[in-house]
């Protein structure tokens, strides 16, 4: 930050008719150092700009750092906050995803496609390939719908892709 240099003090004696012994002694004086006096004012004026918008300057910036961290706290999910890079809300977000597939899969069953009566919506089940699937919707009575069928079955995570080619694994 810009330092405002100091104006240098006018002597303490002026001109005074009270005093007409020296008066003219005290004006020349007076006189004298208001050209220095004048100099002086205008150099802390100009400083005084400067730092004027040296502060602006600041202000912006911190209204930027503001708005940023604001962003890394609360963007919302799936959105970046800079390339490549999320929000706290969005980590967050994914970890209570992850929380609930993970009890979701605790609960989870060896997949088979013979199985009486279906899945039903909720119901998680691992392949042999090492992977979890979650019903998204009610399967006909009698049709255990293949894990392929996206209409039927998200992928929660695993050793594959996602939705790999199961059916043909023999299931």
């Amino acid at each position: 930050m810009t330092t405002i240099s100091t104006i240098t003090p006018l002597s303490p004696n002026v001109p005074s008719t009270s005093n007409p012994d020296k008066f003219d002694e005290y004006g020349d004086k007076l006189l004298s150092e208001l050209p220095t006096m004048v100099t002086e004012e205008n150099t802390s004026i100009g400083q005084m700009n400067t730092v004027a918008e040296e502060v602006s300057a600041n202000k912006t910036a911190a209204e930027t750092a503001r708005d940023k961290s604001e962003e890394w706290a609360e963007k919302a999910e799936d959105s970046e906050v800079e390339t490549g890079k999320y929000s706290a809300l969005h980590h967050s977000a994914k970890a209570k995803d992850a929380q609930t597939a993970a009890e979701n899969a605790s609960n989870a069953t060896l997949y088979d496609s013979g199985i009486t009566g279906g899945y039903g919506v909720g119901d998680v089940v691992y392949s042999t390939a090492g992977d979890s699937y979650r019903c998204i919707q009610v399967q006909a009575e009698g049709a255990v719908e293949a894990l392929t069928n996206e209409l039927y079955w998200t992928w929660l995570g695993g050793e594959s892709d996602p939705l790999p080619d199961i059916f043909m694994m023999g299931f």
